[in-house]
């Protein structure tokens, strides 16, 4: 029964990220689906770190963000007509981006830190209530 619902929060965000995509004004395409592989990636990477101690479920929240930005920016890469299709327009996309906009990079650091934290927050509210509830 729990791995049935499990699945929740990915289906409520895959229908709120269309939704979403829809009111802004952004047409559905090949996008959508890259997001959606980099999604799971990322959720077959926590499937295999259940019931691991801490440092196995740093390391892969910091791999889940490495491997989602390789999958997205490997999608971009591969859709966008502005990044030359060798192997230097995919080193651009991985570092400095397009330019006129902020590098890649950039993106790549801001989920890591963000990754590294909200993890760290999830293990010690998990062991406060943990020990909260053996007592």
């Amino acid at each position: 029964m729990a791995s049935r619902w499990t699945l929740l929060p990915a289906v409520a965000w895959t229908l709120s990220y269309f939704v979403i995509n829809k009111i802004q004004g952004y047409e559905f395409g090949l996008h959508f689906f890259v997001v959606i592989v980099g999604l799971a990636v990322t959720f077959g990477i926590g499937a295999t770190l259940r019931k691991k101690r801490w440092p196995y479920l740093i390391g892969g929240s910091l791999g889940a963000a490495l491997a989602f930005y390789a999958v997205t920016n490997t999608g971009s890469w591969f859709l966008s007509e502005q990044y030359a299709k060798t192997w230097a327009g995919w080193i651009q996309c991985q570092t400095i981006g397009i330019p006129g906009y902020p590098p890649s990079w950039m993106f790549l650091k801001g989920q890591i830190a963000a990754s590294a934290l909200f993890t760290a927050i999830f293990l010690v509210g998990q062991r406060r209530f943990v020990r909260s509830e053996q007592k």
